[in-house]
């Protein structure tokens, strides 16, 4: 039962939410949920591939690409300088993907916002990105066709202590402000 595994999960016993993943039959779910054990048990590639299956199986749901992006970031934070900087396009595009499917998912504008501010310019990072896409993500995806951006850092995108907080802060005094006009001039 996925109901199972995911508390088996939660409960930090991963090599059992495996085993008992590995007796359900093929869905979207339960490869997201195989891509968070293989993530947990720190098997970057195994993560990818059931990551991928999920968004292969539901491509239409946020938070698989959120999950799909973590791993690439993940990856790139345990490879070559080249390899990471490849991975952070990918991770860009996830949670680029995964923001224009669901704006008011404050997990995956976290994500995208800490991407941001952590990852160079080199491969689309930038503090005036990330606060420049809260507002725009705040008040719908509509208005920000085009404009939404991926936030992953080279490093990896499990982002913990302050500066998971601080992404927050940010994004929660970003979204205080009033919208920001259309960089084309029409309504947001």
């Amino acid at each position: 039962e996925l109901t199972e595994a995911n508390a088996g999960l939660r409960a930090g016993e991963a090599a059992k939410a495996l085993q008992m993943l590995s007796s359900l039959p093929p869905s979207a779910e339960a490869h997201n949920l195989r891509c968070q054990v293989e993530l947990t048990l720190q098997q970057w590639n195994a993560a990818a591939d059931e990551c991928q299956k999920a968004v292969n199986m539901d491509g239409s749901n946020s938070d698989y690409h959120m999950w799909l992006g973590r791993i690439y970031g993940e990856k790139a934070g345990h490879s070559s300088f080249l390899t990471a900087a490849t991975l952070a396009g990918k991770v860009r595009g996830e949670f680029e993907k995964a923001v224009a499917l669901d704006a008011a998912n404050s997990t995956t504008r976290a994500d995208l916002a800490e991407f941001y501010m952590s990852a160079p310019g080199l491969v689309g990072g930038g503090t005036d990105k990330a606060l420049g896409f809260a507002p725009v993500a705040s008040h719908g995806a509509a208005a920000g066709a085009g404009n939404g951006r991926a936030k992953t850092n080279a490093g990896g995108t499990a982002a913990t202590g302050s500066r998971r907080a601080n992404t927050h802060t940010l994004i929660t005094e970003i979204d205080a402000r009033p919208a920001a006009p259309s960089p084309r001039g029409s309504p947001g």
